[in-house]
């Protein structure tokens, strides 16, 4: 694989963009991204596609993993445009993203919503550790769920991540 690495949606037949499905479909997580960065911007670019019904119970017939349903990043550079991430549930930490490590993820003009944490550390939406940072900017953030409320329903961060929104 060549870094960096885009994924990314064209256009349809009459020039409009469309909206890639990843439907997950309960079967494990939507993407893992591990240990890629090109420390001069982003490792991994992902614009107009939707991750949902990521299950972090499973992968497969592998090990169990429990964290990080829609996305697992960690040691790594992510930039997200245009995407939606709903509907994923970890079994214990990061329904929407589990962003670890020194990770620097970037979100833009994206949903994050209806994703669940059951059990643990929460973060519903997003669980962030280590020295990762995350920037939002116009994007939405909404009806995620921890299994304990005070576990974070959107966010859980701790250690030394930081995270900047504007305009959402």
């Amino acid at each position: 694989i060549n870094i960096p690495l885009t994924m990314e949606c064209k256009f349809g037949t009459k020039g409009q963009h469309l909206q890639c499905l990843l439907d997950v479909n309960d079967k494990g997580r939507g993407i893992k991204v591990e240990n890629i960065n090109d420390f001069g911007g982003p490792s991994l670019t992902v614009n107009r596609i939707t991750i949902k019904g990521g299950n972090s119970g499973t992968d497969g017939d592998r090990s169990y993993v429990r964290d990080g349903a829609g996305m697992y990043i960690d040691n790594s550079g992510v930039n997200l445009n245009n995407c939606e991430i709903n509907q994923n549930e970890a079994q214990y930490t990061g329904g929407g993203f589990y962003i670890k490590g020194s990770s620097k993820v970037t979100i833009n003009y994206s949903t994050v919503s209806a994703n669940s944490a059951m059990y643990e550390d929460g973060g519903g939406g997003f669980y962030i550790t280590g020295s990762s940072t995350l920037t939002i900017n116009y994007s939405s953030v909404s009806a995620n769920s921890a299994y304990e409320t005070y576990l974070g329903g959107g966010f859980y961060i701790k250690e030394y991540s930081t995270v900047t929104i504007t305009h959402s």
